[in-house]
C-alpha cells in the first residue's frame, strides 16, 4: 500500500507556525477556562425541577354494565376517587375488507359524569376535563373490545 497518513491535521501547523503566540495563549486559556467552569459547577446549589400541575392521572374500569344495546353504566377508578358515568354508544357495522370480517365499531357518542366520591364517601361536584372524558371513552371502548360485549349487537 502507498498510502501516506497525516496524523496531524497540515491547516493547523501552518497556523500555529504564522501565529505562534496566538496558539500559545489559546493553549494556555482553554485548560484554564475549564478548570474555572468545572470548579463553579462544584459549588453551585442543584434545584429540582418543580413538579408539574399537570401530572398525568390513572383510570381503570372497575364495573360496567350494558343496559341496552346502545346505553350502559360504568364504574370507573380515576386516580383515588370513583367515577360513576353512564354512557351512550353508536355502534358503526364495519369490515376490514374481507368477507367474513364484518365487526361493529364502538363509539362513545355521549358520556355523562353522574357522581364522583373519594375513598371515605365526600361526594365532589364534576371537575374533569375534556382529557378526562376522551381517556374514560377510550377506556370503555377497549373494555367493550377486550370482554367482546357488542360482538352480538
Amino acid at each position: 500500500m502507498n498510502v501516506k497518513t497525516q496524523s496531524i491535521n497540515p491547516s493547523t501547523i501552518g497556523l500555529m507556525l504564522r501565529r505562534p503566540f496566538s496558539a500559545l495563549v489559546l493553549a494556555v486559556t482553554l485548560p484554564i477556562t475549564g478548570l474555572f467552569i468545572y470548579s463553579g459547577k462544584a459549588n453551585q446549589q442543584v434545584t429540582l425541577p418543580a413538579i408539574s400541575a399537570y401530572t398525568p392521572s390513572t383510570y381503570g374500569v372497575e364495573f360496567l354494565e350494558l343496559t341496552s344495546p346502545t346505553t350502559g353504566k360504568a364504574v370507573i377508578k380515576l386516580d383515588d376517587l370513583t367515577v360513576n358515568v353512564s354512557f351512550i354508544l353508536e355502534l358503526v357495522p364495519s369490515t376490514h375488507g374481507v368477507y367474513g370480517s364484518e365487526y361493529n365499531e364502538v363509539y362513545v357518542q355521549e358520556l355523562f359524569v353522574d357522581r364522583i366520591v373519594n375513598e371515605s364517601g365526600d361526594e365532589y361536584t364534576d371537575f374533569t376535563t375534556s382529557n378526562d372524558h376522551f381517556n374514560i371513552n377510550q377506556l370503555i371502548v377497549a373494555h367493550l373490545y377486550k370482554n367482546k360485549l357488542v360482538e352480538g349487537v
